[in-house]
């Protein structure tokens, strides 16, 4: 479509009434807090375990995820613009364009590095450790956005060498063929897009058949792989639309010209949201390990919910998960024993309000000592002294042990 038509459609559009913009607007918000609260909830679980910060594939994973929710965030503060203001500032447009031109650059790209991942782990097992380093990820994370910025860096500077100063001081409907509108830009941008397309096309396909290929050789089971890669495809596939969406949003104009509005609404919809709402498919609910430490965190969040007084005295008494009790063998004296700490309690008048308890597994024979904090260095003083000294030097600590450990 040309630009020109564009620009009589922008200025001769038909505004929402209040009940269907504020309708419009009131699904737009609800999807996006929905989609970015479960991509919030990946990302805090991919930074709270250090086994997925040493991952490359999730490495990927998260920057595409934090990607899509930058992407997401503009595209839902770019409706809301528009719905509210209708035109906005040249400058501040341009600054908001930017950040989404590089975010929806970054996805394709993004795409093709972790296709290529999967190949390399199922292709090439042995070398994907010497291969996939966390350093070399991070590496190609920065090659993903220098080339966004060598895609559109050239055309803001041919923006601001082209248009007059007062340009950037007037306002207008901000989208991206309203503000680069010059046709050296529009005729760049179409032959990148053409490009990146190609290049992230080719190298699903190459991925794809070449698991399938050393599946079939080896006898292996590479399904999961593959699906991995076909939904890769299925989401570049959405993301073509975003290229595409003046071609479609043109022809069916044409077709149902009083839907215009309506027309804009699902196409924004499937183009710009919808996408988003793939990555957590892919890992976040088909990655078994993944999910389960997103399911750790999802119920530990209900059981501080369960334990906190606020929340107790609102919803009432539930019922709390319990571990099933386990038979733990002791085979001699001090060969294994508990420790644990109680409290805390009032505090007493020599200002001790824990109890530190000390127990043999095998003898039952039980020490309590009471502390008046609970330090590291405390627990182990009274372990040496008034135990390991008193019988000897035990073979095994139990688990608790560890808890309190962690947690000084």
């Amino acid at each position: 479509m040309n630009l020109s038509t564009y620009s009589n459609i922008t200025q001769t559009k038909i505004r929402d009434s209040y009940t269907i913009a504020v309708t419009k607007n009131v699904i737009v918000v609800a999807l996006y807090f929905s989609i970015n609260y479960i991509n919030g909830t990946l990302v805090h679980t991919f930074l709270k375990h250090e086994i997925f910060n040493e991952n490359p594939r999730y490495i990927l994973f998260i920057h595409m995820v934090i990607n899509d929710m930058i992407q997401l965030t503009i595209a839902v503060l770019l409706n809301l613009i528009f719905y509210i203001f209708y035109t906005i500032n040249v400058s501040i447009c341009c600054i908001l364009i930017m950040i989404a031109v590089f975010t929806t650059l970054n996805t394709p790209l993004n795409l093709a590095g972790m296709a290529v991942e999967r190949y390399i782990a199922i292709c090439n097992p042995l070398r994907h450790t010497q291969i996939c380093t966390v350093r070399r990820t991070y590496i190609l994370i920065g090659l993903i956005w220098g080339l966004g910025a060598i895609t559109i860096l050239p055309d803001l500077f041919f923006l601001l060498a082209t248009e007059p100063l007062s340009f950037f001081h007037s306002s207008v409907n901000c989208h991206q063929n309203a503000l680069l509108r010059h046709p050296y830009m529009v005729e760049k941008r179409t032959v990148s897009y053409l490009v990146y397309l190609s290049f992230v096309w080719l190298t699903l396909f190459y991925t794809y058949f070449r698991i399938m290929f050393t599946a079939k050789a080896t006898g292996a089971d590479a399904r999961k792989a593959r699906n991995t890669i076909v939904l890769h495809g299925l989401q570049l596939l959405l993301c073509m639309f975003t290229y595409i969406d003046p071609l479609i949003e043109s022809t069916l104009t044409s077709l149902f010209p009083m839907l215009l509005n309506d027309i804009r609404f699902t196409i924004y919809i499937f183009v710009q949201i919808l996408p988003r709402f793939i990555s957590p498919i892919v890992y976040g609910l088909r990655d078994q390990m993944f999910c389960a430490y997103l399911k750790k965190h999802l119920l530990y969040v209900e059981l501080c919910m369960n334990c906190c007084d606020l929340c107790m005295a609102k919803n009432g008494l539930t019922e709390l998960l319990h571990a099933p009790l386990q038979s733990f063998c002791s085979g001699a004296p001090m060969e294994s024993v508990a420790v644990d700490i109680l409290g805390p309690f009032p505090t007493t008048k020599v200002r001790k309000s824990y109890i530190l308890v000390i127990m043999d597994y095998f003898t039952k024979w039980l020490e309590a000592n009471a502390i008046p904090k609970q330090s590291v260095i405390m627990m182990v003083e009274l372990l040496v002294e008034v135990f390991f000294c008193w019988f000897r030097v035990l073979e095994e600590l139990d688990n608790n042990w560890d808890a309190i450990l962690s947690q000084q």
